[in-house]
């Protein structure tokens, strides 16, 4: 929707939290640094990788190798085991060994592609307004404050030294400095902190008042693609006014059309939040489809030519702003008086449209707002539905069903899985152990990295910083195992770090 010492993680060696050139109280940068290279939230990630953001017809200016923006600049010092840091562009990771042939900074130069994310807010927040970004239960509780969460005390720990404050600075001084800074350096320092080579952007949910995907990566310094949200082509083709007869027809020429207009590489499903997945695999009868129409349509009062909604126009489907949530609150149109998409056969008249394009589907799976019936958003539930068809579907957060998850990563060849939105809401030393769960049967070449960050430049960051402490976690106990060579390591982190992602949306 979306920290004075870190809590040691066993097995990941990482430099201290700063911003380079800009050091806080006890923070140190890695040596070794090197133009192309940025401070990612205490490692050097080397950002050159061309293939990282090969070109693509949603492509945007700005790439992230050669930033100067925020954390630009090399840093000096020897990391905290005093070994000197290495790498570069060219897959220097594994220059440096240690004992069984570990690598030193094993992930300084993977560039991420985020396969899920959303915008960031393009105005000041006062502390109310960040707060309600800060939990997929949007504001907190009279009397209570989302920075008494996991994930509001991460921010102080490991955002704080971003904005050149101490770790754990008082939430007072946070917000101020923050204000002080204004909404787009605020944005420009998380997001360059990332490492993020590309960004691919749902914008289906609340998109007005975020910063557009070309927006995004320019403050990111990477480049953007868009993926289109199926539910939200379904609400603005209702809101337009559509004859019931018609709108499958409507429907397909309409995502058709946008998807070509964006350059989409790939769309997104929120069934989780409209249906469950208890749908019935099989594609509806042009029949099933009229007739669900009018149930759905002639509630709505379209017999008025379709006024009464409120979706449409900007593509970001039905709803108000209201709310928040930090991994953007999937469920569009609550009380926003606008178009809602939650009945089964048109639901299943999407996704048989979406895969005639053939397309990657994103499906949003397990956590997220209160919309979510966990009973009902098992992925397995899916299981009947994915057997039919061989386009990529992409399982997304999945927590608390990342085994579920794994296991029909396993089994079927065109599913893959992330864990993103979880890991900054668990915190690094969770989070270690979420992304080894479903590692356990996923092929790796079937694990990818989203964020799902929305609003709060800080989820991109504390998303980065989750994913870069748990995969660290994984491929060095592995090495250190002796169960995989550095190499195998090496080659397995790119792959879940960005390659994964490059080649099943043809980026």
């Amino acid at each position: 929707m979306r920290r004075p010492g870190r809590e040691p993680v066993p097995g990941v060696r990482r430099a201290a939290v700063g911003r380079a050139g800009r050091r806080g109280p006890g923070a140190r940068t890695a040596r070794g640094g090197h133009r192309g290279s940025v401070a990612v939230l205490g490692v050097r990630v080397g950002v050159a990788r061309d293939h990282a953001a090969a070109d693509h017809d949603g492509r945007v200016p700005g790439r992230v190798h050669g930033r100067r923006e925020a954390l630009g600049r090399p840093a000096r010092g020897r990391d905290r085991g005093g070994a000197p840091g290495r790498g570069g562009p060219d897959g220097g990771a594994l220059a440096g060994r240690g004992r069984r042939g570990l690598p030193v900074g094993l992930l300084s130069t993977y560039p991420l592609v985020d396969h899920h994310c959303h915008g960031v807010v393009t105005r000041d927040l006062d502390r109310a307004g960040l707060e309600a970004l800060l939990s997929e239960g949007g504001a907190p509780a009279d009397g209570e404050s989302n920075f008494d969460t996991p994930l509001g005390l991460a921010i102080r720990r490991h955002c704080a030294p971003l904005l050149d404050l101490p770790v754990h600075a008082p939430v007072a001084e946070y917000l101020e400095r923050r204000a002080s800074l204004g909404a787009e350096e605020v944005a420009r320092r998380f997001l360059g902190a990332t490492g993020t080579a590309r960004y691919l952007v749902d914008t289906g949910f609340n998109a007005s008042g975020l910063t557009s995907p070309a927006e995004l990566a320019v403050l990111g310094g990477g480049s953007a693609s868009e993926i289109v949200r199926l539910e939200s082509v379904a609400e603005a083709v209702a809101a337009a006014g559509v004859e019931p007869s018609e709108f499958g027809d409507v429907f397909r020429s309409s995502l058709a059309r946008v998807v070509a207009e964006v350059g989409a590489v790939g769309v997104k499903s929120v069934a989780a939040y409209r249906t469950g997945f208890r749908l019935d695999p099989s594609p509806p009868s042009p029949a099933e489809v009229s007739a669900a129409a009018a149930r759905w349509l002639w509630s709505r009062g379209a017999g008025d030519g379709g006024a009464a909604g409120a979706g449409g126009a900007d593509g970001g489907g039905a709803g108000g702003a209201g709310g928040g949530g930090g991994g953007g609150g999937e469920a569009v149109g609550g009380g926003g008086g606008g178009w809602r998409l939650a009945e089964p056969v048109l639901q299943r008249m999407t996704l048989e449209a979406a895969i005639e394009l053939g397309l990657p589907i994103q499906f949003h799976v397990g956590f997220g707002d209160s919309d979510i019936r966990m009973t009902e958003v098992d992925p397995t539930l899916l299981s009947d539905w994915i057997r039919r068809h061989r386009v990529p579907v992409m399982l997304l957060h999945c927590w608390p069903f990342q085994r579920q998850a794994s296991f029909l990563a396993h089994v079927f060849p065109n599913v893959y899985v992330d864990v993103g939105l979880a890991l900054h809401y668990v915190g690094p030393r969770r989070g270690v152990e979420v992304l080894a769960e479903v590692a356990e049967v996923t092929p790796f070449s079937r694990l990818l990295y989203s964020s799902d960050a929305y609003g709060a430049p800080e989820l991109y960051a504390l998303g980065a910083h989750g994913f870069r402490v748990a995969l660290e976690a994984l491929l060095t106990d592995r090495v250190e195992s002796g169960e995989w060579s550095a190499s195998d390591a090496d080659r397995i982190g790119h792959l879940i770090a960005h390659g994964n992602a490059e080649r099943v949306y043809r980026l």
